[in-house]
């Protein structure tokens, strides 16, 4: 009877071991793509910052929806106040084409030429709106719209990938209760630190907005937010950091240390096992 137990528990442990093995190599792949899609992002921080992303055509990008329509009407151009010449420029429009109305009935003369005035004065509008942020002598800068697509991506795929990382360390504690494989502090461990990771990650401002922000940004708060300059008062530099790269480094290093305390894990559960020494 003792004989039989003890066969019946070896086979249950080595079954919790191939699960174990099984989940673990899962676990890897959704560091390393966590890992490689917060540097993204971090990488296209600096780009903007450095002056390397072209923002000609970014106004025009996001009324075609890439940005899901959020306007760019605080981007940091060339011209700091571009935003307040486009608003000009579309009050100046509004303007002219209600004084070609009242104008049509007394004289048609005056109708044709006022079009003509209109569209002159319209016509420097996108010049100003689509300003180069470019850094002055770059000859190679990044495609607004390219990066735009690069922060999606990296979001969806951090997001989904942040998720199931915690759920296999959940399962993993499980496997480990059941199995009797031991490790339980490093793996616990792990799973409260990536569940604060994900927690961190994810994007708050779109739900509580002006309330607290998440590590994951979209394109239009990378783009279409003014960075403060040398000018700005302290107080506006540092938030600007600690949204952009503090936060992402308190994030990073929760993901970091719950895969040390998950190997941790595995190689306690080795041990146990007697597999190594």
């Amino acid at each position: 009877m003792n004989e039989n137990e003890k066969t019946k528990d070896m086979v249950d442990t080595t079954d919790c071991l191939e699960a174990v093995n099984a989940f673990k190599a899962t676990k890897n792949f959704l560091f390393f793509v966590i890992l490689l899609c917060l540097l993204l992002l971090q990488a296209a921080f600096w780009l903007r910052q450095l002056g390397y992303i072209d923002n000609t055509g970014c106004y025009e990008m996001t009324d075609k929806g890439l940005v899901f329509g959020v306007p760019c009407s605080g981007r940091a151009d060339a011209n700091p106040d571009a935003g307040g010449v486009v608003e000009a420029s579309t009050a100046g429009q509004a303007g002219t084409i209600a004084e070609q109305a009242q104008l049509a009935t007394a004289d048609i003369g005056e109708e044709t030429a006022q079009p003509d005035e209109s569209a002159g004065t319209a016509a420097p509008a996108p010049a100003q709106t689509d300003g180069n942020q470019t850094k002055p002598g770059t000859q190679f800068a990044f495609n607004c719209s390219h990066i735009a697509t690069l922060i999606w991506a990296c979001n969806f795929i951090l997001i989904i990938a942040a998720t199931l990382y915690c759920f296999i360390l959940l399962v993993s504690i499980k496997i480990s209760l059941v199995g009797r494989l031991g490790g339980m502090n490093h793996i616990c461990r792990a799973f409260i630190l990536s569940l604060f990771g994900l927690v961190l990650l994810f994007p708050w401002q779109r739900l509580f907005a002006g309330v607290v922000a998440g590590t994951v940004y979209t394109p239009a708060e990378l783009l279409c937010t003014a960075a403060p300059t040398a000018e700005d008062t302290v107080v506006s530099q540092v938030l600007w950091y600690l949204r952009f790269l503090v936060l992402w480094l308190i994030t990073l290093l929760l993901f970091v240390f719950a895969q040390v305390r998950s190997a941790r894990w595995a190689g306690a559960t080795l041990r146990r096992l007697g597999l190594i020494h």
